[in-house]
């Protein structure tokens, strides 16, 4: 069918296109405590076409649309005729797709640097069956009691190739692991008892990180039945260590995305500082990361077929490098950008134990931590966390957090101590100070 499309394309009066053919293998385990429901074992594949056309000078048009699977050469026609016919309503600055001599450039530049090959190398060839294993093993000699507990869950197992070609000539091919756990703790005291909920994703299974991952889960269901009201602190220091940690560095990528630069929804310059008045207590370092141990999104190319490599995006507070898909990069005559999808946060020059030493309002569980990626408003009801005031702890629930990483990035610490998550490698622990704290009981 691939043929069939590229030859239709080639025949029309598409000015560019791009194509980009995916086929996920999937085995799904379902279990109820801890016995086997169901299972199968799923093939999909999506085959999707973007076309350019050209429109007044210096202008082009651009659609897309999944093509289903078995039509036949005419159906083929009849959908690309389409999306000349919507690339019209759709009016962008001219710009080039990828071709095979970026490609080249890209290899240049990893001998170089002693660059190493595919993104996924060493998962790529993985066999997922024994993933589904190991996962399964894993979540069967989980330290679970009467009281805290797996209700269900289920694994997801995907095997997936992904076959990218442009009308420049940019053909590639990748292999890669993926999978994702859906996951329902309980936790019952007396005739109390809630239901935790997550939805972690992973290449393939770190047992050890895993069963940290749900013990973690066990222990904060058992203290969330013992949590009083959040008191009504004002203000206060907000420590993450959770997954939604990873949602303050998100603004900061955000800040350097080609997109919003071009769009000016972000003011950051390459080489300015973002701290100017040097008030940040610590220096940030971001990087790109073209392959991450045991992520969901190791990619040798990202959708547009920009290669994936190792960058330093924010070196010490100061804007090195803009990233994004091939639009916005060649906009801001990026030519070997390419989108995010693993990064990693530099650690920090204090510890873990220091950053505990304090005040601090712990927060594990949310019923949603938002970050607005472009204002970074960010706010967050209280589902459990952690009052530590002198020497007492005290378990808490209800309230909110709210504030503007913007405004309270002089007051960002971070330990040196990493953690992965997912696609993110970042500081174990994040403070934020001075958040505004509204909670549901007088202080």
């Amino acid at each position: 069918m691939i043929n069939k499309i590229t030859d239709a394309l080639r025949a029309s009066d598409a000015w560019a296109w791009e194509l980009t053919d995916t086929t996920e293998k999937d085995w799904e385990f379902y279990f109820i405590r801890h016995r086997l429901d169901q299972n199968r074992a799923v093939e999909t594949r999506h085959t999707s076409v973007t076309v350019y056309r050209a429109l007044e000078e210096g202008f082009t048009g651009s659609a897309q649309m999944e093509i289903p699977q078995g039509s036949t050469d005419e159906e083929i026609r009849s959908c690309i005729s389409q999306l000349l016919t919507e690339a019209e309503f759709v009016k962008n600055p001219e710009f080039s797709l990828h071709g095979p001599e970026d490609m080249e450039k890209e290899d240049d530049r990893d001998a170089e640097s002693g660059g190493t090959g595919a993104a996924g190398e060493g998962e790529a060839d993985a066999d997922v069956f024994r993933i589904a294993k190991d996962f399964i093993e894993t979540m069967d000699s989980l330290p679970e009691t009467d009281t805290e507990y797996m209700n269900s869950y289920e694994i997801f197992v995907r095997d997936i190739t992904r076959h990218y070609m442009n009308s420049r000539g940019v053909d590639l091919t990748e292999n890669y692991p993926q999978s994702t756990l859906e996951l329902v703790v309980n936790a019952r005291k007396g005739d109390k008892e809630i239901e935790l909920y997550r939805l972690p994703s992973f290449g393939t299974c770190d047992a050890a990180e895993l069963k940290s991952y749900v013990t973690d889960l066990f222990r904060y269901g058992r203290d969330r039945l013992e949590a009083g009201p959040t008191p009504a602190m004002g203000t206060a220091d907000l420590m993450l260590s959770t997954e939604d940690s990873c949602r303050i560095y998100e603004y900061f990528l955000s800040q350097m995305n080609a997109a919003n630069i071009y769009r000016k929804f972000s003011d950051w310059e390459i080489g300015r500082s973002i701290d100017p008045e040097e008030e940040m207590r610590e220096k940030l370092t971001i990087r790109q990361v073209r392959y991450l141990p045991n992520s969901p999104e190791n990619h040798s190319f990202d959708s547009q077929g920009g290669t994936e490599a190792d960058r330093v995006l924010l070196e010490e507070n100061v804007p090195r490098r803009f990233w994004g898909g091939r639009q916005y990069c060649s906009y801001l005559g990026i030519e070997d950008g390419s989108i995010v999808y693993n990064y990693q946060v530099e650690g920090g020059s204090v510890s873990e134990e220091e950053l505990r030493s304090g005040d601090y309002l712990e927060v594990v569980e949310f019923s949603s931590f938002d970050v607005d990626p472009l204002t970074g408003d960010m706010a967050g009801e209280i589902r459990l966390g952690y009052w530590h005031c002198g020497d007492q702890e005290k378990t808490v629930t209800g309230g909110s957090v709210s504030g503007n990483v913007r405004e309270l990035m002089a007051g960002l610490s971070f330990s040196g101590e990493t953690r992965q998550f997912g696609t993110a490698l970042v500081p174990a622990v994040t403070l934020l100070r001075n958040v505004t704290v509204t909670g549901i009981e007088d202080n």
